[in-house]
């Protein structure tokens, strides 16, 4: 079965109901899905798809994605965004990338496999698609994290928070807060630092193999933190609580046209040259 997940504020219905039509004339069992937030029969239909088609921008790609207890099958993202870099394919795309699928025909598609990051903490593992953020539990508040990368620790980074970001998500929050931009098939990660207490900090890019374990060591009263996952508030920090980023084993797999070229991408969204 087809999943079309819609962000009825994107005014998409006309392109979902097109999709939809094609969808009827070759037979294919479809569920559409447009409520925010999502009800449990629709998560149901988000967790059974064999194609996952969401339409809308990245706000809408990350809140499906988080739906999903694995990643085994594609994502076939629409974009009716502002600035997407998940949400890249046209919707007049979606009906001939569905045929190529179906037939098998690489000249038609391409499984675009991007890096997902793996949190643990507390028994439990968390994914994020963009970036994780630690930051202060009560917004204006300086914190300090000790970061330790394959054992080794780093200085102490004091500031407003520190996140580890995808290569999918280095051209997000990561980007706005100083950090580089890594092709979305890099096999790592970037430890960013935000708005660091000094001169000297600066992003690093992280090998693949390497585990980054990030602890909230406060030096006053009401220097708490909090995860952020994708934007989402997921845990409140103990004080010294760890918390271990990975690379997860699996890969999200995003459906795409054959002919899509990231440099393109980057080139229009970021206006170079314009």
């Amino acid at each position: 079965m087809i999943t079309i997940v819609m962000n009825q504020d994107k005014k998409c219905e006309a392109a979902v109901a097109r999709m939809a039509r094609g969808l009827t004339e070759r037979g294919r069992p479809f569920k559409t899905v447009g409520r925010f937030p999502f009800e449990r029969e629709d998560r149901e239909a988000i967790r059974a798809a064999e194609i996952l088609v969401i339409v809308g921008g990245d706000g809408t790609a990350l809140s499906t994605l988080s739906q999903l207890e694995n990643l085994s099958r594609p994502v076939l993202p629409v974009n009716f965004g502002t600035l997407s870099f998940i949400n890249t394919v046209h919707d007049e795309e979606v009906l001939a990338l569905l045929d190529g699928y179906a037939s098998g025909n690489p000249e038609a598609f391409v499984l675009d496999e991007r890096p997902v990051l793996a949190l643990s903490a507390r028994g439990q593992t968390l994914y994020a698609f963009n970036e994780a953020a630690f930051k202060a539990r009560e917004m204006g508040r300086l914190m300090t994290l000790s970061t330790r990368i394959q054992g080794h620790p780093l200085p102490d980074f004091r500031g407003d928070g520190i996140m580890v970001a995808t290569p999918t998500g280095s051209t997000a929050y990561n980007l706005a807060a100083g950090g580089p931009i890594l092709h979305p098939a890099t096999s790592a990660l970037i430890l960013n630092p935000i708005c660091p207490h000094s001169l000297t900090v600066k992003p690093i890019v992280i090998p693949a193999h390497h585990d980054i374990e990030i602890a909230c060591r406060p030096r006053n009263a009401g220097e708490g933190a909090v995860l952020l996952v994708d934007g989402n508030l997921r845990l409140a920090l103990e004080d010294g609580e760890t918390v271990v980023c990975r690379l997860a084993k699996e890969k999200l797999k995003l459906l795409k046209p054959a002919k899509e070229c990231y440099y393109d991408i980057l080139r229009v969204k970021m206006k170079w040259g314009m």
